[in-house]
């Protein structure tokens, strides 16, 4: 028997929660009763009492499950593009969301390549140039294997050491 509390969430119980229900009523999980907040129609019915009929979507509706997109304050975002450009930053923003596929940092006071980039894996193209950057670490780039330009010009980088660059197995333009 497995023990698991899922207890006290506010569960929206639509098309995207079915799975749940079904998985509740054919496994011999302990699960402290989950109950639907939303829809209204269902709100306190324990997720594996619901007919899964009753797990609906109209459309209108967002996957919870889903990372929320939000921008930093700092930035401008259209779909997965964010510009942070000419901020005078010191750091990356802290909220940048995680299927961002271009970013762009030129023109801030950034003096290293921000580490916080590798948990955006889905980076095609980052743009650090014009910022103060004198150092690239070894493996800065090693979990960036979507990332096809990286532009770094107008820097203050004297030495790349041998690993800097490894993991980049997209890249195109440097």
């Amino acid at each position: 028997m497995v023990l698991s509390n899922l207890l006290s969430n506010p569960y929206v119980c639509d098309c995207h929660l079915a799975w749940l229900g079904q998985w509740l009523k054919k496994t011999r999980v302990v699960s402290g009763n989950p109950r639907c907040q939303k829809p209204a129609f269902l709100k306190e019915i324990p997720i594996q009492d619901v007919a899964t009929p009753d797990f609906t979507c109209d459309g209108a509706e967002d996957n919870g499950c889903l990372p929320a997109s939000g921008c930093p304050d700092v930035c401008t975002c259209s779909d997965t593009v964010v510009r942070c450009s000419n901020r005078g930053l010191h750091s990356l923003p802290k909220g940048i969301p995680k299927d961002t596929t271009e970013l762009y940092l030129e023109g801030n006071m950034l003096t290293s390549v921000p580490k916080e980039l590798a948990f955006l894996k889905q980076l095609s193209l980052v743009d650090l140039s014009n910022n103060s950057i004198s150092t690239v670490a070894s493996y800065t780039f090693n979990n960036m294997t979507q990332l096809a330009t990286l532009i770094l010009s107008y820097n203050q980088i004297r030495c790349i050491p041998v690993h800097a660059f490894d993991g980049l197995k997209a890249l195109r333009l440097l």
